[in-house]
């Protein structure tokens, strides 16, 4: 299909440089087929993909010292495999209770309960590989598969659109191992970093706006909706950027060569993504704009003042897990600091930075597209308020920032409690940045770009070896063997203190499968899942007022300070199946990381005097891993102690403090 204008030869020739956007885009053709000899397309995927092959290897070292059965990453690691189990259970119900059909449609939608977000990686990824190599295996595979496609989807968008040298490879590696993807890997969090779909749908949309026809169309619309799939913001955060771009095209007029039917291909292209991702994404969206969430955060409502996102407890709802999580939209937001500081987990690497807005004497003219891409993701992942530091962090209150307009006017934004995610593109755009510029350094002086290139990935991966981000993490995981008895036991129901203090009391569940009170699970089954084992773990005690669950989350507020409670709701507890409490000294390290050990005995004192003797304290080795984000804490014990209390109603609990007061 012809194009629109026939670009004059002149004007090809002054499009060459890396700068003007206008230039960059439209001059983004691609080699004509069999341009290229197939013993070189050949060669040139093997050296860039041992290359890659090699990067990924070196960052996952780790895992040769690191003792048998360890699992790359640490944070919330134990909570996503308990989602991953958690799903498992839910479709072996749906198949047992409706068939393959309900099992499909519980697979799904199951992403979305109870945790809102997608986990077909899960799906796509854990469960094959896990049947073939096991556990940690398929999980340490998996880590390194995805590192390795990120790499190569974006290599093969650089190289198809500006050619197969340095500056493509050198973006490929910025944005398949960037210290975002590191950082969210690192803290368990695999699903954000599950990102080769998003280069491989601009590369084809690239080719649908200049080129036309029905495969570009198509392909670039089936990858917006794999985007989508696997992170239902990835997909959100496209469309924003198809939004510039068609500012932008509208902006430069007929200046910009395109084959005809542009405007309808766009739609089309969004209509097919949207078809693709809404059958993981429908169920989302339902509870995203539910009345639950909607009376917490309606649209047009003003973000938080500071004073209330920040005080000890908030005064945020917390019925509902997405509105409860509302503080991380500042805790989760890059810093500005990110810029200069290389010793931050989610600092930018300072060698491309330099590489890209040093003068360096070439040309004036800029990529203004990108450059835009760059810079608008960048302030949008700076969150609602400027801050400094990460771990201590520093709010600039007086200096309101455009993600304040987006949670208010945009839909979905006051559900993206984490704005740092926005970063995917900001490293898109500089890896696209990063190619061109090195594309002309290599033109202007033979070598240059090569030298440039080695530089720079070797400042990038200093500096995430400096500040302790690369080689990626190493934990093992423990429960300790009590629960493995309380799997043998007929169904019953559990309390955990510290009460709700961290994944590893979900992932204490993936071994006993017992209902625990405040679980993930409770009410996380889809509407008309059938009765069964499943939807009893999933069932809530229902009893909002009740004074012994209140009494237990004020006990993480004040441990010290216990609340009184009605000796007839601990009662109502017991009634409904309920029949051990079981006290962690690891959860109290959640509450208090420097006298963890101290707490831990206010506590087992508190539930004796209430309970009675424990059933059970011992030493366990229930953690032997992270505490802290990315390394091991000395504080982090790797034995923690544990004590079990048998819960029973009124004459048990009045017999028991009676043989405690015995002299």
């Amino acid at each position: 299909m012809a194009v629109a204008r026939v670009v004059s030869s002149r004007e090809a020739r002054t499009r060459k440089t890396w700068g003007n956007l206008v230039e960059d885009w439209q001059d983004a053709t691609f080699p004509p087929e069999g341009s290229v000899a197939p013993s070189r397309s050949v060669l040139l995927w093997v050296w860039g993909g041992g290359l890659y092959l090699g990067v990924v290897l070196l960052a996952v070292r780790s895992l040769a010292l690191a003792p048998e059965g360890s699992w790359i990453g640490g944070g919330e690691i134990e909570g996503w495999l308990w989602r991953y189990w958690w799903m498992k259970q839910l479709i072996a119900g749906a198949w047992l209770g409706s068939g393959p059909l309900g099992a499909l449609y519980v697979a799904l939608v199951s992403g979305s309960y109870p945790e809102f977000g997608n986990l077909l990686d899960l799906q796509v990824l854990s469960w094959p590989l896990e049947s073939v190599f096991g556990a940690p295996g398929y999980h340490n595979l998996k880590v390194g598969l995805i590192l390795l496609s990120n790499c190569l989807a974006c290599w093969w968008f650089l190289s198809r659109i500006w050619g197969a040298h340095v500056g493509s490879w050198l973006g490929g590696m910025l944005f398949g191992v960037n210290p975002y993807f590191v950082f969210e890997i690192s803290n368990g969090r695999m699903r954000q970093a599950v990102a080769f779909a998003i280069p491989l749908f601009i590369l084809f949309l690239y080719r649908s706006w200049r080129h036309g026809g029905g495969r570009p169309t198509l392909l670039a619309g089936l990858f917006l909706g794999v985007a989508a799939a696997f992170y239902f913001y990835y997909g959100v955060f496209l469309g924003l950027f198809c939004l510039l771009f068609l500012i932008w095209h509208v902006w430069s007029g007929r200046r910009q060569p395109h084959a005809p039917g542009v405007l309808v291909r766009m739609l089309g292209i969004a209509a097919i993504g949207i078809l693709f991702s809404a059958p993981f994404g429908m169920f989302y969206l339902e509870e995203a704009f539910g009345p639950n969430v909607l009376e917490v955060a309606p649209y047009g409502t003003a973000f938080p003042a500071l004073e209330e996102m920040t005080a000890p407890q908030g005064t945020i709802r917390p019925e509902n897990l997405l509105a409860g999580s509302q503080r991380r939209f500042l805790r989760e937001s890059l810093p500005l600091d990110a810029l200069w500081n290389p010793l931050l987990p989610h600092a930018l690497p300072l060698a491309m930075l330099v590489l890209v807005f040093v003068p360096w004497g070439v040309s004036r003219r800029v990529p203004w597209l990108w450059l835009a891409t760059f810079l608008g993701f960048l302030v949008l992942s700076f969150g609602p308020l400027l801050s400094l530091g990460e771990s201590s962090r520093v709010y600039l209150a007086g200096i309101p920032m455009p993600y304040l307009l987006f949670y208010r006017w945009v839909p979905l934004f006051s559900r993206l409690f984490a704005p740092g995610r926005l970063e995917v593109l900001v490293y898109l755009a500089l890896a696209v940045l990063v190619c061109l510029r090195l594309n002309d350094l290599a033109g202007r002086r033979p070598g240059l770009g090569l030298l440039i290139a080695c530089l720079a990935a070797t400042g990038m991966w200093v500096q995430m070896e400096v500040a302790r981000i690369l080689p990626f993490p190493t934990v093992r995981l423990g429960i300790a063997p009590y629960y493995y008895l309380l799997g043998d036991r007929p169904p019953f129901g559990l309390i955990e203190v510290p009460y709700r203090t961290g994944d590893y009391l979900e992932f204490n569940q993936t071994v006993h499968g017992q209902r625990v009170l405040g679980s993930f699970a409770q009410g996380g089954v889809p509407p008309g899942y059938p009765p069964g084992h499943q939807a009893w773990l999933a069932g809530k005690f229902e009893d909002p007022g009740n004074s012994f669950v209140a009494h237990l989350e004020a006990l993480n507020r004040e441990p010290t300070r216990p609340e009184p409670y009605r000796e007839e709701d601990l009662d109502a507890l017991v009634q409904d199946g309920y029949r051990l409490l079981i006290l962690h000294e690891r959860g109290c390290y959640y509450l208090d990381k420097d006298g963890g050990e101290r707490l831990y005995f206010a506590l087992l004192e508190h539930f004796r005097k209430q309970l009675g003797d424990p059933v059970l304290h011992t030493d366990e080795p229930v953690h032997d891993g992270l505490l802290g984000r990315q390394r091991l804490d000395d504080r982090d014990p790797a034995w923690s102690r544990m004590a079990v209390f048998r819960l029973q109603g009124q004459e048990g609990r009045k017999t028991a403090r009676r043989t405690l007061q015995k002299p």
